[in-house]
């Protein structure tokens, strides 16, 4: 197949993104929410980026573990560094100070929403290059 001749164009998988909206339908999110996915893919998280459909604070932690194991608690990959918004909208974190960025293939993961305020619907978006 031949390559696009397209400044910035690479050869590979494209990124992966894992998403979760914590929906509140009008009201704040409960703490404590928690979605699970499961992704058959295994690679690299690359950057995580939280957002608010307002200007709010929320903490979101993640947390892995093979299939068909649940995660818990135990399971975070997030260190000290959860996905946060402090009075903002949008925050992306490309460092990801202390995470495990591994993710391996047919991993289950949980996002739980540890606490928000003032927004009503927070979206998590994991990058994972594959």
């Amino acid at each position: 197949m031949p390559t696009p001749d397209i400044p910035g164009y690479t050869i590979g998988a494209p990124p992966a993104t894992p998403t979760v909206t914590f929906d509140g339908q009008g009201s704040t999110p409960t703490a404590g929410t928690t979605f699970l996915l499961n992704v058959p893919y295994g690679g690299q998280i690359k950057s995580v980026t939280i957002s608010g459909d307002v200007s709010g604070s929320a903490v979101v932690d993640i947390w892995v573990a093979p299939y068909p194991t649940v995660p818990t608690i135990g399971n975070t990959i997030t260190a000290s560094a959860k996905p946060t918004l402090s009075s903002q909208q949008v925050n992306q974190d490309t460092t990801l100070t202390g995470w495990t960025k591994t993710i391996m293939p047919d991993s289950n993961i949980i996002f739980r929403l540890d606490s928000a305020s003032t927004l009503t619907r927070v979206t998590v978006i994991l990058e994972v290059v594959v």
